[in-house]
């Protein structure tokens, strides 16, 4: 399944300079249109129900990247969590020491990139009703596993999303919900600001 993504606009009056963090909300349950494999649109919504969100991969040192691109890491996710009251995701990045990191985290503070969008992965169909817009609306238990900073959000009303079928009974299934050890090995191996010295282990899956 390709990977999916969603953005949100990043207030950089949440920026700390002194510890080069920031806090965002990367995820809500509104309801963005994709196409299953036969053409047909559909409602994808995000459950945020607390059983629904998968925080496991972002509160285990997530990577901040560019542009969704995972060899271009900026920083790392600190803490991921779900605000139950606003039924939205919120996590605290810190950028890198590094040159690059630093110049993102720079052009952040003076308000030049002002988005993030979430990556992640669709993991089972929760139920399906009918939305406002007259499609099928599905609810899915999902799994992030990277924020990036991107220079221009995707338009949300529209996108693809592959490996979803209609069965004859009417309900949906995902043809190929990703492994958590293929989701693992697409990481970068290097943590950000590793000691020298420092190891870093592999999490198995579980």
């Amino acid at each position: 399944m390709p990977k999916m993504t969603r953005s949100f606009t990043l207030d950089r009056a949440k920026a700390v300079k002194e510890n080069r963090t920031v806090s965002m909300v990367f995820s809500s349950e509104y309801p963005v249109i994709r196409q299953n494999d036969d053409g047909e649109e559909f409602e994808e919504i995000l459950s945020h129900d607390p059983e629904d969100m998968d925080l496991s991969l972002l509160n285990d040192g997530a990577p901040l990247c560019e542009m969704h691109d995972l060899k271009r890491q900026r920083g790392v996710i600190e803490k991921a969590e779900l605000d139950r009251d606003k039924r939205v995701g919120r996590a605290t990045a810190r950028f890198s020491k590094l040159p690059q990191g630093e110049a993102v985290f720079q052009d952040v503070l003076d308000g030049i990139r002002k988005h993030v969008s979430v990556g992640y992965n669709l993991i089972a169909v929760k139920s399906s009703s009918k939305g406002t817009t007259g499609r099928a609306a599905l609810r899915f238990k999902w799994q992030p596993y990277e924020i990036s900073i991107v220079s221009a959000p995707e338009d949300p009303q529209t996108g693809i999303g592959r490996g979803l079928r209609m069965l004859a009974n009417g309900t949906y299934e995902l043809t190929d919900a990703p492994r958590r050890a293929d989701i693992l090995s697409a990481l970068p191996v290097a943590p950000v600001d590793v000691p020298q010295g420092a190891k870093r282990e592999r999490i198995d899956e579980r």
